[in-house]
């Protein structure tokens, strides 16, 4: 067996090939830095710039994620690297990111999930990809020329609205703390401006929270009123799961959306190809594109004990990585871990499947034969995830 300390030497050597550190090299190529780490280590490699694991295969990360061994949230605090008068900041953050369903552990997070689960039956999910459907055809009507944010981006963010029962007005409060802590997740360890950013803007969505969203008649916010009558959740967690649900929804509906119509454009369809995919078509070509292009890259995990894996021991405390953007190349279409796995499966990826399945093509049609730049976008600089924008002219 491996141990932590063994491998390191393995990270060093890794090092050697590349010129520039595995973190800048993880920013500007994921898949070939992983891939760099997978050869020289296999599917079970220790990063120690990063102090992380990453679990490369498929049948190992189904492991992880079903294995209440590993804690969801994978980052320890580094308040001692944040200055004393800013670290209250880091910790709020924190324990608000505790209370995300992604990053929570049983029970707390059994309830929560049963309780949306119920809240988002068949109806309800219908509703939802209505409301997503009839703003693709409007923007079929429009005069829609940029992918991301006169076709994609709307589509998204109708569907999100009607799924949390929000106004526009609301939707860009929980926008801006879904932006201000996915940039504060970006950058390892605790950066405390980051941190401040993030805090100022939960504490907005906790008043809108206690003073509208709770009070609302529609199904998450009955679910998330019985969860705080019930104290199962405080403010703090009501506001974390409706970040959570925003963030979950908006982010990978508007990044599928792109990722399918740039490769669309990239090759090369014309409007007969376009028509002539059946339903099932468009089913499977949604999965290999989800599968081959995820939203998200990895979900970190922490280890409660020394555990074995593979063939390496990882110690108590370790952080290790769930690299679905790797794993994924070695799963069929419809066994991709895009969505995760096991306790923290996605809650909506059947409502995403639905919503891809019925505005997709309507999109695509604009897009082979109206004057939208398919492809104008590229991949942004991003860690962990995929983001597209608009290319510079």
């Amino acid at each position: 067996m491996h141990s932590e300390e063994g491998v390191a030497d393995h990270g060093r050597h890794r090092s050697l090939k590349c010129p520039i550190s595995f973190p800048e090299h993880v920013l500007h190529a994921p898949r070939e830095a992983y891939e760099l780490l997978r050869e020289d280590q296999g599917e079970v490699a220790y990063d120690p710039t990063t102090q992380s694991w990453h679990v490369m295969s498929p049948l190992l990360a189904r492991k992880v994620l079903t294995d209440k061994r590993f804690l969801a949230r994978g980052m320890k605090h580094k308040t001692h690297l944040v200055p004393e008068a800013r670290r209250a900041d880091v910790h709020y953050v924190e324990s608000f990111l505790s209370q995300w369903l992604v990053f929570s552990d049983p029970p707390v997070q059994q309830h929560v999930r049963t309780a949306l689960a119920a809240a988002m039956d068949s109806s309800f999910m219908a509703e939802v990809t209505r409301q997503a459907a009839e703003q693709a055809e409007a923007t079929v009507g429009s005069a829609a020329v940029d992918l991301i944010t006169d076709m994609a981006l709307p589509v998204a963010r109708a569907a999100t609205r009607t799924l949390l029962g929000a106004t526009l007005s609301q939707l860009e409060i929980i926008e801006g703390v879904s932006d201000a802590v996915m940039a504060y997740l970006a950058v390892p360890g605790a950066d405390a401006g980051k941190a401040a950013c993030a805090a100022d803007h939960i504490r907005l969505l906790e008043a809108l929270v206690d003073d509208q969203l709770l009070h609302g008649g529609d199904r998450i916010a009955a679910a998330l009123r019985a969860l705080h009558q019930q104290k199962v959740l405080d403010l703090t967690g009501v506001s974390a799961t409706y970040t959570q649900l925003f963030t979950g929804a908006l982010e990978p509906l508007k990044t599928a959306l792109v990722s399918c119509l740039a490769h669309i454009g990239d090759q090369g369809w014309s409007p007969a190809d376009v028509e002539k995919l059946e339903p099932v078509d468009w089913a499977d070509f949604i999965e290999t594109q989800i599968r081959d292009d995820p939203p998200f890259h990895f979900a970190p995990r922490r280890t409660t004990t020394t555990i074995e894996l593979g063939d390496r021991t990882i110690a108590e405390g370790a952080r290790v990585v769930v690299n679905l953007l790797k794993a994924n190349e070695d799963c069929r279409p419809n066994r991709h871990l895009s969505f995760g796995h096991g306790r923290h499966y996605c809650l909506g990826a059947r409502l995403a499947r639905a919503v891809l399945q019925s505005c997709l093509p309507v999109l695509a049609r604009k897009a082979v034969s109206d004057d939208v730049d398919v492809l104008g976008v590229s991949k942004a600089k991003a860690v962990g995830m995929t983001v597209y924008e608009v290319n510079e002219i």
